[in-house]
């Protein structure tokens, strides 16, 4: 007897959604770099994502994850929660590979800024950067595993405000065209 219920696509796409949203919230709370000079840290040498503007960025992209996530969750536009899922998750992780390598070379900018030699300096990427990258591969996989619009028969309809299609020989151009998954056409 299998006491877990299983979870329907729909509903494992919002949690992957959500949970994407809720770690890359997290990681802009988060230490995204610090700096040591000879094995001291450095006045200012560490930040989070919330101290710059990409931190926000983040959370943005976060809340539209999460407005994405209940889209899927009510079955209402999956086609926009799906795009909203994939821009959400594109720039949260753009901005997490920016942020890790930008933290990297900090080591030359203080070396450039300060004339302390590069050696003495240490520039480490913090946790925060990990998990922004962390939660935005996990929206990019939700809004890749969420489905177009597709009803209980099993076919993808063709969107209501798109315009009508070419009149085509058997069809009648007030009928609707879908496609099921399969590749088959069926009109009615």
């Amino acid at each position: 007897m299998n006491v877990v219920p299983s979870l329907e696509r729909h509903q494992i796409v919002a949690i992957l959604a959500v949970l994407g949203a809720a770690v890359a919230a997290v990681g802009t709370t988060m230490t995204w770099f610090t700096i040591d000079i000879g094995g001291l840290a450095a006045p200012g040498g560490s930040a989070t994502g919330m101290e710059g503007r990409d931190g926000w960025t983040v959370m943005a992209g976060a809340v539209a994850a999460a407005v994405a996530a209940a889209l899927v969750l009510l079955r209402s536009r999956p086609m926009g929660a799906k795009v909203l899922l994939l821009v959400a998750g594109g720039v949260t992780t753009i901005v997490a590979v920016a942020g890790i390598l930008d933290a990297t070379g900090k080591d030359h900018e203080v070396e450039r800024a300060f004339g302390i030699s590069s050696d003495r300096v240490s520039a480490e990427v913090g946790i925060g950067l990990w998990l922004v990258a962390a939660g935005g591969l996990a929206e990019l996989a939700a809004g890749a595993a969420a489905r177009s619009v597709v009803d209980d028969d099993g076919l993808t309809r063709v969107a209501q405000d798109a315009p009508p299609a070419p009149h085509s020989a058997g069809h009648d151009r007030n009928s609707v065209r879908a496609e099921r998954q399969d590749g088959a056409e069926r009109t009615w």
